[in-house]
């Protein structure tokens, strides 16, 4: 029988900042806190498990809990951030020119802008993209964020509380049109 590192090798993150370039699956294996961005991802078919560990911030408006860094030319793809918490970054999780992208079960608090930012302006691509089973609450202005050019994204079964400056859903779509984002079934008060 194979072991789990033979069915599925992880690497472990033991500090931050951390930045990975290479595919793979990746865990951290203690709460971190740090200046700046916690862990960068510059390459495609990436896991981040938080394990129910923390990412902390500075609370600055510079860093990000988890920062996934495309370019409109050549976007990230199928990057999952899940089960942990960010809070007291710029943005907790940062998907810049991400495709098929997930950030499933955190807890994403009190970060000075939003919780979940999705970037694609410029007409470069940000698709695809789920945010499912996050509680987000405190965020300077917004749970989650889609700046840009979106299609095909899923936001699901997250429970959103307002931060400081909050529209009624918790989630703010711009220059999408009606194909941006599918919300179902999020609790926001």
């Amino acid at each position: 029988m194979k072991t789990l590192a033979q069915v599925e090798p992880r690497v472990a993150i033991t500090n931050v900042p951390y930045t990975i370039t290479q595919p793979g699956s990746y865990y951290l294996t203690t709460n971190f806190a740090t200046a700046g961005s916690g862990v960068i991802i510059q390459a495609n078919r990436v896991t981040v498990d938080l394990m129910g560990f923390s990412l902390t911030g500075d609370e600055d408006e510079i860093g990000y809990g988890v920062w996934v860094s495309g370019q409109p030319e050549a976007p990230r793809r199928e990057v999952v951030i899940r089960g942990g918490a960010v809070t007291g970054f710029s943005s907790g999780i940062y998907f810049e020119y991400v495709q098929n992208g997930r950030v499933e079960d955190l807890a994403i608090s009190e970060n000075v802008n939003q919780g979940v930012l999705l970037y694609g302006a410029y007409g470069g691509p940000c698709s695809g993209n789920s945010v499912v089973g996050c509680a987000m609450s405190g965020n300077g202005y917004y749970g989650v964020y889609l700046d840009g050019s979106q299609s095909g994204g899923r936001c699901e079964a997250n429970t959103i509380v307002y931060g400081p400056i909050m529209t009624a859903s918790g989630v703010l779509s711009t220059t999408n049109g009606a194909a941006g984002l599918s919300p179902w079934a999020n609790f926001s008060r």
